[in-house]
């Protein structure tokens, strides 16, 4: 990252702006976004114009999971603290042709991971996204949610707990569409729905998204989120 601006020109928008790099197909700059770093109402995070190229990146083709976050500093959080691949939108309703196409290209993969805001619009985001992905002609993908704590997002965790909270989170995901039975991250129900050329079978959550599953991980007081381990005790003989 980089502090940025062009003597007022083109870049005049990424002024006390970090820099953030979107990248095409071949691993080229074709874009910035700019996160302000001034408390100045008319400062706020900036694309450049006919905005293009993805964060971090276009994923490797060996990818078989993938988180996809709301923005691009979520995404340079779970970068920093987690090993897996992540993919950031253009915000809550930042789900673009080019996301969808970087995907349809993975070959392998078969997990597609929501780590979106604990809020009402990260809530509906989740429920739009995971449509608008189960629809997108994936062939057998599992796309699953992470149920991230009331009013908390991927920074605010960070700054309040230990780090390792987000790859407990992620391992405790409930699963929200799946074409194999083989995930027991959730409960589901199979269901068929009709497409132009036939009709497939999937499976689906038999409870509502903002539903936390059963977890060693609880989230239920976001200033105190707790992990349960489980331990075995054998009685010796005196």
């Amino acid at each position: 990252m980089a502090i940025g601006y062009n003597n007022g020109t083109a870049y005049k928008h990424l002024k006390n702006c970090f820099i953030f790099p979107l990248k095409n197909s071949n691993n080229e700059i074709v874009s910035f976004y700019g996160r302000s770093i001034t408390d100045h109402p008319e400062q706020r995070p900036f694309y450049l114009s006919h905005r293009k190229g993805l964060y971090s990146g276009y994923p490797q083709p060996e990818t078989t999971k993938i988180i996809l976050t709301e923005s691009i500093i979520d995404a340079t959080t779970l970068l920093q603290y987690t090993d897996y691949p992540v993919l950031a939108l253009y915000g809550t309703n930042g789900l673009n042709p080019e996301h969808l196409a970087a995907l349809q290209s993975l070959t392998h993969l078969n997990e597609i991971i929501l780590f979106f805001d604990g809020d009402a619009a990260g809530q509906e985001s989740t429920q739009k996204h995971s449509l608008q992905l189960h629809q997108a002609e994936f062939p057998e993908i599992t796309i699953s949610q992470v149920n991230t704590p009331d009013q908390k997002d991927i920074n605010s965790l960070v700054q309040g707990h230990q780090p390792a909270i987000l790859t407990d989170l992620i391992a405790a995901r409930a699963t929200v569409f799946s074409f194999s039975t083989e995930n027991p991250a959730a409960s589901v129900n199979t269901f068929s729905f009709s497409t132009e050329n036939s009709t497939e079978k999937v499976e689906c959550l038999d409870t509502p998204l903002t539903k936390p599953i059963s977890s060693p991980l609880n989230t239920s007081q976001p200033e105190y989120i707790t992990w349960q381990f489980a331990r075995k005790f054998q009685l010796l003989p005196l």
